[in-house]
């Protein structure tokens, strides 16, 4: 993307880059966060919350990563601890 705008101009590659951030955090703080909580059924905080954490932590791998390792932790954590300790099944 940046290397079709350079390649019209300076000013349409600069554009290109706004555009590209712009859209990858709208969809990082607004669609994802939605679109998990329905999906997976996890609160958007918590998605927020471990975005910053994994940013913090791992840099942009991380926040790549945030997602799925903490759906995959929830579901673990679901399997171990709600139905090994608690006797229950967990939610569907």
């Amino acid at each position: 993307m940046l290397g079709a705008g350079l390649a019209v101009s300076p000013r349409v590659g600069l554009a290109a880059i706004v555009v590209f951030i712009v859209g990858q955090a709208l969809h990082s703080v607004v669609i994802a966060p939605l679109v998990f909580r329905r999906t997976v059924q996890i609160p958007p905080a918590l998605l927020l919350l471990s975005e910053i954490v994994m940013g913090a932590s791992f840099g942009v791998l991380g926040i790549i990563a945030a997602h799925p390792l903490l759906a995959a932790a929830l579901a673990v954590i679901e399997v171990v601890y709600v139905e090994g300790r608690l006797g229950r099944t967990p939610r569907a």
